[in-house]
């Protein structure tokens, strides 16, 4: 939840300041703008956040679901991110996130019900980003992204509370 914040905190100013600019390029094969570069990469940094914390929680509780199941969404997520990047020449920076410096939880419906507002957190962090001026590739992304957690992954983690 911290990265969520610190990217809401970084971007923010910088989507109010653009977000009246047209010239932003729809191609996927030209570069992108800074805040668009910046925003990728907290969206990727955050869903590198989820993965890790959902992997600690099958670490210490087993395979145990909606986790196994949402993790591989994750990865998925962040490697549609990563390859915006890779497209366009840049490298894809390596997760700042590993299963020992994500939090540890109690319980598997402990784990749940903080997924659950961290969905909420990585749903309102896709709002923010789509708030700027984006290429129609990233535009994609991020909704899909925006959308797995909104219909798929909240829901999984409000049943298993």
């Amino acid at each position: 939840m911290f990265i969520r914040r610190l990217a809401l905190a970084l971007i923010l100013p910088v989507a109010t300041a653009c977000s009246s600019d047209t010239s932003m390029l729809d191609s996927s094969t030209e570069s992108l703008r800074p805040e668009v570069t910046a925003a990728i990469r907290a969206a990727l940094q955050d869903e590198y956040h989820a993965e890790q914390t959902y992997r600690r929680v099958m670490l210490d509780f087993g395979t145990v679901l909606p986790f196994a199941n949402i993790v591989t969404a994750e990865q998925r997520h962040a490697a549609a991110l990563g390859g915006i990047l890779r497209n366009r020449g840049f490298a894809v920076p390596a997760s700042e996130w590993n299963v020992d410096n994500v939090p540890r939880f109690a319980s598997v419906a402990e784990a749940c019900g903080l997924a659950a507002e961290a969905e909420v957190a990585n749903i309102t962090l896709y709002d923010q980003l789509l708030t700027l001026q984006l290429p129609g590739d990233v535009r994609t992304i991020f909704t899909n992204n925006r959308r797995a957690s909104l219909e798929g992954h909240l829901p999984a983690f409000n049943r298993c509370r």
